[in-house]
């Protein structure tokens, strides 16, 4: 599946040693105040997203740079529009 992990509510470590908390999170300029995806970039090698809800930070997912890269490219080239009949 490709998932490198899961860590509940921002406390779990996360490759490289840091604590999912202790990541600078960044977050996109069309996020709606009280709900957004934000990202963490941990090292060249790993990507770590979360959904923040208002201020309330639930859980985070893992993927490994090569992952993220093709997600994204995916997103750019409008792979996961919604279809419209």
């Amino acid at each position: 599946m490709g998932l490198s992990g899961w860590a509940a509510g921002g406390a779990a470590d996360v490759p490289g040693g840091d604590a999912v908390s202790e990541l600078v999170w960044r977050r996109s300029s069309f996020c709606a105040e009280t709900s957004c995806v934000e990202v963490a970039h941990l090292s060249d090698d790993y990507v770590e997203i979360r959904r923040n809800n208002g201020g309330k930070q639930l859980l985070s997912l893992g993927f490994t740079r090569a992952e993220w890269e093709a997600f994204t490219a995916g997103v750019k080239a409008g792979e996961f529009d919604k279809e419209t009949p």
